[in-house]
């Protein structure tokens, strides 16, 4: 690793969350971790998604909400800088997954 490459100077506070993502990606040991927090965020998102939605949960709207609103901070930040990232990639894919869950949950008569 070069100096200019040192993990942390990309930010002041410490790596960023594409650094931390992509050390998942590139560690084969560490895919089972990566697979289950996928797993976890996309079934936690069908559930926010189907209170929201299909039930009406007024506290399932605003949790939905709030995740649309830094849903779109992260790919603000990503396309200011004219580049769709890691982070803005993994936001998209666990939103389409999330969606995805929800609909195939309804459609099955599950909820």
């Amino acid at each position: 690793m070069a100096e200019s490459e040192k993990p942390g100077e990309s930010q002041p506070g410490g790596w960023s969350f594409d650094e931390q993502l992509r050390v998942y990606l590139q560690d084969e040991s560490l895919w089972p971790v990566l697979i289950v927090g996928f797993a976890i965020a996309v079934t936690l998102g069908a559930a926010v998604l189907i209170a929201a939605l299909a039930v009406g949960n007024p506290f399932a709207l605003a949790a939905s909400a709030l995740l649309v609103l830094v849903s779109l901070d992260v790919l603000q930040r990503d396309l200011r800088a004219w580049r769709l990232g890691l982070a803005s990639r993994s936001v998209l894919v666990l939103w389409a997954a999330s969606g995805a869950a929800a609909v195939a949950i309804v459609a099955f008569g599950w909820v």
